[in-house]
Protein backbone atom coordinates (compact mmCIF):
# COMPACT_ATOMS: atom_id res chain seq x y z
CA UNK A 1 0.00 0.00 0.00
CA UNK A 2 1.71 3.24 -1.59
CA UNK A 3 1.95 5.91 1.33
CA UNK A 4 -0.64 9.21 -0.23
CA UNK A 5 0.83 11.38 -2.15
CA UNK A 6 1.41 15.40 -0.24
CA UNK A 7 -0.63 18.36 -1.35
CA UNK A 8 0.94 21.31 -2.33
CA UNK A 9 -2.00 23.39 -3.54
CA UNK A 10 -3.06 26.71 -2.71
CA UNK A 11 -5.57 28.77 -3.46
CA UNK A 12 -5.74 32.25 -2.16
CA UNK A 13 -8.81 32.99 -3.35
CA UNK A 14 -10.40 30.47 -1.39
CA UNK A 15 -9.43 32.85 1.68
CA UNK A 16 -10.10 36.20 0.13
CA UNK A 17 -13.30 35.55 -2.51
CA UNK A 18 -15.74 35.14 0.60
CA UNK A 19 -14.81 38.59 1.11
CA UNK A 20 -14.97 40.22 -2.40
CA UNK A 21 -18.42 41.66 -3.37
CA UNK A 22 -20.19 40.30 -6.54
CA UNK A 23 -20.22 41.92 -9.82
CA UNK A 24 -22.62 45.12 -9.60
CA UNK A 25 -21.59 46.41 -13.25
CA UNK A 26 -24.78 45.48 -14.93
CA UNK A 27 -26.98 47.76 -12.53
CA UNK A 28 -24.92 50.78 -13.37
CA UNK A 29 -26.15 52.95 -16.45
CA UNK A 30 -25.51 50.96 -19.95
CA UNK A 31 -22.93 53.74 -21.23
CA UNK A 32 -21.10 53.33 -18.08
CA UNK A 33 -21.10 49.58 -17.53
CA UNK A 34 -20.31 49.11 -21.10
CA UNK A 35 -16.59 50.38 -21.03
CA UNK A 36 -16.22 48.63 -17.82
CA UNK A 37 -16.24 45.65 -19.69
CA UNK A 38 -20.55 44.15 -18.68
CA UNK A 39 -21.66 42.84 -21.47
CA UNK A 40 -25.74 40.97 -21.26
CA UNK A 41 -24.74 38.48 -24.08
CA UNK A 42 -21.58 37.19 -26.05
CA UNK A 43 -19.90 40.38 -27.97
CA UNK A 44 -20.04 40.06 -31.63
CA UNK A 45 -16.59 38.73 -33.40
CA UNK A 46 -14.92 41.64 -35.17
CA UNK A 47 -12.13 39.65 -37.42
CA UNK A 48 -8.59 39.91 -36.64
CA UNK A 49 -7.66 42.75 -38.82
CA UNK A 50 -9.77 44.83 -36.64
CA UNK A 51 -8.27 43.53 -33.88
CA UNK A 52 -4.84 44.23 -34.78
CA UNK A 53 -5.73 47.55 -35.56
CA UNK A 54 -7.24 48.19 -31.96
CA UNK A 55 -4.43 47.14 -30.15
CA UNK A 56 -2.45 49.88 -32.54
CA UNK A 57 -4.69 52.18 -31.28
CA UNK A 58 -4.38 50.90 -27.91
CA UNK A 59 -0.97 50.64 -27.70
CA UNK A 60 -0.01 53.66 -29.61
CA UNK A 61 -2.84 55.88 -27.53
CA UNK A 62 -1.78 54.24 -24.19
CA UNK A 63 1.94 54.60 -23.66
CA UNK A 64 2.06 58.51 -25.40
CA UNK A 65 -0.52 59.01 -22.45
CA UNK A 66 1.78 57.93 -19.87
CA UNK A 67 4.87 59.39 -21.98
CA UNK A 68 2.61 63.16 -21.80
CA UNK A 69 2.52 62.58 -18.08
CA UNK A 70 5.70 61.34 -17.09
CA UNK A 71 7.22 64.65 -19.29
CA UNK A 72 5.16 67.04 -16.50
CA UNK A 73 7.64 68.60 -14.24
CA UNK A 74 6.11 66.89 -11.01
CA UNK A 75 7.50 63.47 -12.78
CA UNK A 76 11.20 65.21 -14.52
CA UNK A 77 11.30 66.81 -10.92
CA UNK A 78 12.06 63.32 -9.53
CA UNK A 79 14.22 61.89 -12.39
CA UNK A 80 11.46 59.86 -13.13
CA UNK A 81 12.42 58.21 -16.55
CA UNK A 82 9.61 59.34 -19.75
CA UNK A 83 8.83 55.80 -19.72
CA UNK A 84 8.89 52.70 -17.36
CA UNK A 85 10.41 50.37 -20.11
CA UNK A 86 7.83 47.32 -18.95
CA UNK A 87 4.94 48.92 -20.03
CA UNK A 88 5.79 48.73 -23.16
CA UNK A 89 5.15 45.02 -22.63
CA UNK A 90 2.32 45.43 -20.60
CA UNK A 91 0.77 47.35 -23.47
CA UNK A 92 0.65 43.95 -25.69
CA UNK A 93 -1.13 42.37 -23.25
CA UNK A 94 -3.36 44.80 -22.23
CA UNK A 95 -4.55 46.23 -25.81
CA UNK A 96 -3.55 43.29 -27.89
CA UNK A 97 -3.90 39.92 -25.86
CA UNK A 98 -7.37 41.44 -24.02
CA UNK A 99 -8.70 37.74 -23.33
CA UNK A 100 -5.81 36.23 -21.28
CA UNK A 101 -5.97 36.10 -17.68
CA UNK A 102 -2.96 38.00 -17.61
CA UNK A 103 -3.97 40.97 -19.02
CA UNK A 104 -7.09 41.52 -16.55
CA UNK A 105 -6.93 44.80 -13.87
CA UNK A 106 -5.89 42.50 -10.83
CA UNK A 107 -2.80 41.42 -12.50
CA UNK A 108 -2.27 44.28 -14.35
CA UNK A 109 -2.24 46.61 -11.46
CA UNK A 110 -1.39 44.19 -8.20
CA UNK A 111 1.53 42.47 -10.73
CA UNK A 112 3.44 45.90 -11.32
CA UNK A 113 2.69 46.77 -7.99
CA UNK A 114 4.40 43.75 -6.01
CA UNK A 115 7.09 43.57 -8.15
CA UNK A 116 8.05 47.13 -7.67
CA UNK A 117 8.04 46.44 -3.90
CA UNK A 118 10.32 43.26 -3.97
CA UNK A 119 12.34 45.08 -6.49
CA UNK A 120 13.09 48.49 -4.36
CA UNK A 121 13.18 45.93 -1.28
CA UNK A 122 15.85 43.95 -2.32
CA UNK A 123 18.23 46.81 -3.93
CA UNK A 124 17.68 48.67 -0.56
CA UNK A 125 18.62 45.08 1.03
CA UNK A 126 21.62 44.75 -1.11
CA UNK A 127 22.70 47.97 -0.49
CA UNK A 128 23.49 47.04 2.93
CA UNK A 129 26.42 45.62 1.91
CA UNK A 130 29.80 47.72 1.19
CA UNK A 131 30.73 45.88 -1.81
CA UNK A 132 27.36 46.62 -3.36
CA UNK A 133 28.13 49.43 -5.96
CA UNK A 134 26.19 52.94 -5.35
CA UNK A 135 23.61 53.59 -8.63
CA UNK A 136 25.50 56.90 -8.62
CA UNK A 137 28.36 55.21 -10.06
CA UNK A 138 28.95 53.00 -13.06
CA UNK A 139 30.48 50.15 -11.10
CA UNK A 140 29.12 46.64 -11.26
CA UNK A 141 30.12 43.31 -9.89
CA UNK A 142 28.50 40.49 -8.97
CA UNK A 143 26.02 41.64 -6.63
CA UNK A 144 24.10 43.46 -9.26
CA UNK A 145 23.05 40.65 -11.35
CA UNK A 146 22.76 38.50 -8.28
CA UNK A 147 20.01 40.95 -6.74
CA UNK A 148 18.31 41.12 -10.01
CA UNK A 149 17.88 37.52 -10.18
CA UNK A 150 16.34 37.28 -6.69
CA UNK A 151 14.05 40.52 -7.42
CA UNK A 152 12.42 38.68 -10.19
CA UNK A 153 12.23 35.30 -8.62
CA UNK A 154 10.89 36.50 -5.67
CA UNK A 155 8.31 38.86 -7.88
CA UNK A 156 7.32 35.55 -10.08
CA UNK A 157 7.09 33.04 -7.01
CA UNK A 158 4.91 36.46 -4.78
CA UNK A 159 2.83 36.78 -8.27
CA UNK A 160 1.98 33.56 -8.47
CA UNK A 161 1.25 32.86 -4.82
CA UNK A 162 -1.40 36.19 -5.07
CA UNK A 163 -2.96 34.84 -8.78
CA UNK A 164 -1.44 38.41 -10.30
CA UNK A 165 0.95 36.76 -12.48
CA UNK A 166 1.75 39.65 -15.16
CA UNK A 167 4.58 39.08 -17.26
CA UNK A 168 5.56 42.23 -17.81
CA UNK A 169 6.05 43.04 -13.84
CA UNK A 170 9.31 40.76 -13.76
CA UNK A 171 10.99 43.37 -15.96
CA UNK A 172 9.74 46.05 -13.60
CA UNK A 173 11.11 44.25 -10.37
CA UNK A 174 14.56 43.77 -12.98
CA UNK A 175 14.85 47.22 -13.65
CA UNK A 176 14.63 48.47 -9.25
CA UNK A 177 17.89 46.64 -9.61
CA UNK A 178 19.87 46.70 -12.70
CA UNK A 179 18.67 50.51 -13.98
CA UNK A 180 20.89 53.35 -12.16
CA UNK A 181 18.05 55.71 -12.81
CA UNK A 182 15.43 53.42 -11.55
CA UNK A 183 17.30 52.55 -8.82
CA UNK A 184 18.41 56.39 -7.46
CA UNK A 185 14.85 57.11 -7.02
CA UNK A 186 14.22 54.10 -4.74
CA UNK A 187 10.66 54.32 -2.99
CA UNK A 188 9.30 56.82 -5.32
CA UNK A 189 9.14 54.71 -8.18
CA UNK A 190 6.26 53.06 -6.31
CA UNK A 191 4.58 56.65 -7.80
CA UNK A 192 4.82 56.32 -11.56
CA UNK A 193 4.49 52.40 -11.50
CA UNK A 194 1.37 53.01 -9.78
CA UNK A 195 -0.11 56.24 -12.19
CA UNK A 196 1.50 54.52 -14.86
CA UNK A 197 -0.73 51.28 -14.99
CA UNK A 198 -3.40 53.29 -13.88
CA UNK A 199 -3.48 55.45 -17.04
CA UNK A 200 -2.81 52.20 -19.13
CA UNK A 201 -5.82 50.47 -17.34
CA UNK A 202 -8.14 53.68 -18.17
CA UNK A 203 -7.03 53.92 -21.82
CA UNK A 204 -8.15 50.01 -22.35
CA UNK A 205 -11.68 50.80 -20.52
CA UNK A 206 -12.23 53.17 -23.79
CA UNK A 207 -10.36 51.78 -26.49
CA UNK A 208 -10.86 48.37 -25.73
CA UNK A 209 -14.46 48.47 -25.34
CA UNK A 210 -15.33 50.27 -28.74
CA UNK A 211 -15.69 47.18 -30.68
CA UNK A 212 -14.15 44.27 -28.55
CA UNK A 213 -14.76 43.70 -24.55
CA UNK A 214 -12.28 44.57 -21.48
CA UNK A 215 -11.86 43.09 -18.73
CA UNK A 216 -13.09 40.02 -18.76
CA UNK A 217 -13.10 39.68 -15.05
CA UNK A 218 -12.06 42.81 -12.60
CA UNK A 219 -11.20 40.22 -9.61
CA UNK A 220 -11.52 36.91 -10.95
CA UNK A 221 -12.71 34.57 -13.59
CA UNK A 222 -15.14 32.55 -10.97
CA UNK A 223 -18.46 33.44 -9.61
CA UNK A 224 -19.00 35.58 -6.31
CA UNK A 225 -22.55 34.92 -6.49
CA UNK A 226 -22.28 32.84 -3.77
CA UNK A 227 -19.19 31.66 -1.16
CA UNK A 228 -18.70 29.05 1.36
CA UNK A 229 -18.52 29.51 4.75
CA UNK A 230 -15.89 27.54 6.86
CA UNK A 231 -18.35 24.38 7.46
CA UNK A 232 -18.84 24.28 3.73
CA UNK A 233 -22.00 25.76 3.10
CA UNK A 234 -23.10 27.91 1.04
CA UNK A 235 -24.36 31.56 2.19
CA UNK A 236 -25.88 34.16 0.21
CA UNK A 237 -24.30 37.86 -0.23
CA UNK A 238 -25.93 40.72 1.00
CA UNK A 239 -27.38 42.82 -1.79
CA UNK A 240 -30.86 44.69 -2.50
CA UNK A 241 -32.24 41.38 -4.44
CA UNK A 242 -31.18 39.46 -1.69
CA UNK A 243 -34.64 37.21 -0.91
CA UNK A 244 -34.31 36.73 -5.12
CA UNK A 245 -30.60 35.26 -4.82
CA UNK A 246 -31.53 33.06 -1.76
CA UNK A 247 -34.76 32.02 -3.48
CA UNK A 248 -32.97 31.18 -6.91
CA UNK A 249 -29.46 30.59 -6.79
CA UNK A 250 -28.14 31.20 -10.32
CA UNK A 251 -24.93 29.93 -11.46
CA UNK A 252 -23.12 30.68 -15.08
CA UNK A 253 -22.06 27.49 -16.75
CA UNK A 254 -18.85 27.44 -18.86
CA UNK A 255 -18.37 28.83 -21.76
CA UNK A 256 -18.55 25.86 -24.04
CA UNK A 257 -22.09 24.66 -22.53
CA UNK A 258 -25.45 26.36 -24.50
CA UNK A 259 -27.79 25.36 -22.27
CA UNK A 260 -30.26 25.69 -19.19
CA UNK A 261 -30.24 23.63 -16.25
CA UNK A 262 -32.75 23.34 -13.71
CA UNK A 263 -31.90 21.50 -10.40
CA UNK A 264 -33.89 21.63 -7.23
CA UNK A 265 -30.70 23.01 -5.45
CA UNK A 266 -29.69 25.88 -8.29
CA UNK A 267 -30.59 27.15 -11.73
CA UNK A 268 -27.77 26.72 -13.89
CA UNK A 269 -27.52 29.36 -16.87
CA UNK A 270 -25.73 30.01 -19.91
CA UNK A 271 -22.63 32.26 -19.76
CA UNK A 272 -23.94 35.95 -20.59
CA UNK A 273 -27.79 35.14 -20.26
CA UNK A 274 -29.76 37.78 -18.16
CA UNK A 275 -33.13 36.70 -17.10
CA UNK A 276 -36.25 39.69 -16.14
CA UNK A 277 -37.75 39.00 -12.98
CA UNK A 278 -40.93 37.17 -14.41
CA UNK A 279 -38.57 34.89 -16.13
CA UNK A 280 -36.65 33.94 -12.73
CA UNK A 281 -40.17 34.02 -11.00
CA UNK A 282 -41.30 31.08 -13.56
CA UNK A 283 -37.73 29.38 -12.73
CA UNK A 284 -38.80 29.63 -9.04
CA UNK A 285 -42.13 28.16 -9.46
CA UNK A 286 -40.44 25.00 -11.50
CA UNK A 287 -37.95 24.63 -8.58
CA UNK A 288 -41.05 24.68 -5.96
CA UNK A 289 -42.70 22.19 -7.86
CA UNK A 290 -39.80 19.76 -8.34
CA UNK A 291 -39.01 19.90 -3.63
CA UNK A 292 -42.70 19.21 -3.80
CA UNK A 293 -42.16 16.14 -6.51
CA UNK A 294 -39.80 15.09 -3.87
CA UNK A 295 -41.58 16.03 -0.87
CA UNK A 296 -44.29 13.40 -2.00
CA UNK A 297 -42.39 10.65 -3.51
CA UNK A 298 -40.41 10.57 -0.36
CA UNK A 299 -44.32 10.87 1.88
CA UNK A 300 -45.27 8.01 -0.30
CA UNK A 301 -42.12 5.50 0.22
CA UNK A 302 -42.02 6.08 3.70
CA UNK A 303 -46.06 5.28 4.06
CA UNK A 304 -45.36 2.57 1.81
CA UNK A 305 -42.63 1.03 3.72
CA UNK A 306 -44.67 1.58 7.28
CA UNK A 307 -47.22 -0.85 5.55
Amino acid sequence: MTAPRPNFDFDIDHYLNRYVPRNRLGRLPKPISWFLGHRGKHPVEIGTLLIYFWAFVGAFAGLLVVEAVFNTPFFKNEGTPIVVASFGAAAILEYNAIASPLAQPRPAFLGQLLSAVIGISIHKLFSLSPHYPSPFSNDSNFLVPLAGALAVGIASALMGFTKTVHPPAGATALLCVVDAQVARMGWWFLVPVMIGTLLLLGVALLINNLQRRWPIWWWTEHDLRSRKDDLGTEKSLGSVDEERDAAIDMQEAEPDRDRLVVGMDRVVLPQGLELNDLEISMLEGLRTKMKEGRRRRESEATRVGSE
